[in-house]
C-alpha cells in the first residue's frame, strides 16, 4: 500500500511528466514503490511509454520550474537510442525522483521480441550483468499504471500474464553452458592455486549471477532487477539449498586455498542441481 503522502507527491509531479509527451502514452509506477519493496532509501521512480516528447530544452524548462534547485536536474536525449530511453532525473521536495522516458516504439517491439525467445544482454557500465532486453516483461509485470487511458499497459500485462515458454528456453540455452564454462576451467583451478582472490571472487559471482538467470527462467518467475535479489531467491519454489544457506561464503573473497576449493566445490553443486531441474524440463 503506498502511503498518502507519496500519492500527493506523485499526484503533484504527473501534469509536468504529462506535459513532456507527445502522442500516445502511458505513464506507470515503477521501481521499489510498485514493487513494495521501498523503504525509507527508496527513489521515486516513473516509468513514461510514449510516442515522442516535446524538445530537451522544453523538458529542462520544465523541470526546472518545479526541481529542488539546490540538486542539479539531469536529462537526456534522445528517448529512443536504447531500450532503457532517457530519463528527467532530479529532487523534488527533497525526494529523488528518476523518471524513464521510453519509446512506446520501441518497447513494443522489444516485448514481442522476448515473447518470441529473441533475447540478449545489452552492456552497460550501471547494471552488474549488462541489461537484458527481457527486463521489459518483468516490468510491465509489476509496474502500477498512472495514466494508461490509450491501454497501452492494459495490453502488455494480458501479452505477458503466463511467462513464456519460448522466453523460458532461450534463457536457458542461452546460459546453460555459461554456468559451467569456468568450473573446470584451466584458469580458474590455476588462480585457485596461486590464491588470486580478485580474479576468483569475479569469476564466482558472473557464475552466481548466470546461475540467478537460470533460476528464475525455471521457476517462470521474471527477473525485477539486480536489487535485493536475495529476497527474490528466498520467494522461489526450487533454488539450490547450498545457495541460500551459503551465500556469504559464495560471494566472498576467500585468501587461502581451502576455503578458494570449497567456494567452486559449492559453485559445482549448485550447477549439478541446476542442471538435473533443467535436463526434467
Amino acid at each position: 500500500m503506498i502511503k498518502d503522502d507519496v500519492i500527493n507527491v506523485i499526484d503533484q509531479l504527473l501534469p509536468t511528466i504529462k506535459a513532456m509527451l507527445t502522442g500516445k502514452y502511458a505513464i506507470a509506477l515503477g521501481g521499489s514503490y510498485a514493487k513494495g519493496t521501498s523503504d525509507i532509501h527508496s527513489d521515486l521512480d516513473f516509468y513514461v511509454y510514449t510516442e515522442g516528447v516535446v524538445p530537451l530544452e522544453e523538458r529542462r524548462r520544465l523541470v526546472a520550474a518545479i526541481a529542488d534547485q539546490d540538486q542539479e536536474p539531469y536529462l537526456d536525449d534522445p528517448i529512443d537510442a536504447a531500450i532503457w530511453g532517457g530519463c528527467a532525473d532530479f529532487y523534488f521536495k527533497g525526494i529523488k525522483v528518476e523518471t524513464s522516458l521510453k519509446s512506446y516504439t520501441n518497447y513494443e517491439k522489444s516485448i514481442q521480441d522476448c515473447l518470441e525467445g529473441t533475447i540478449f544482454s545489452e552492456p552497460t557500465f550501471w547494471t552488474l550483468s549488462g541489461y537484458y532486453n527481457y527486463i521489459c516483461l518483468s516490468e510491465v509485470s509489476f509496474i502500477q499504471p498512472l495514466d494508461d487511458r490509450f491501454g497501452i499497459i492494459a495490453d502488455w500485462k494480458k501479452r505477458i500474464e503466463v511467462y513464456p515458454p519460448k522466453l523460458k528456453k532461450a534463457i536457458l540455452d542461452t546460459n546453460k553452458w555459461r554456468g559451467t564454462f569456468w568450473l573446470d576451467n584451466f584458469h580458474y583451478l590455476s588462480a585457485i592455486k596461486r590464491c588470486d582472490t580478485i580474479y576468483t571472487s569475479g569469476i564466482a559471482q558472473q557464475t552466481l549471477h548466470i546461475y540467478f538467470q537460470l533460476l528464475f527462467a525455471l521457476n517462470e518467475t521474471y527477473f525485477t532487477g539486480d536489487k535485493k535479489i536475495e529476497n527474490q531467491l528466498r520467494r522461489l519454489s526450487f533454488c539450490p539449498d547450498p545457495l541460500l544457506d551459503n551465500l556469504d561464503f559464495l560471494l566472498g573473497a576467500h585468501r587461502d586455498v581451502k576455503s578458494l576449493n570449497r567456494q567452486r566445490d559449492l559453485l559445482k553443486q549448485i550447477a549439478d542441481s541446476i542442471l538435473k531441474k533443467i535436463d526434467a524440463v
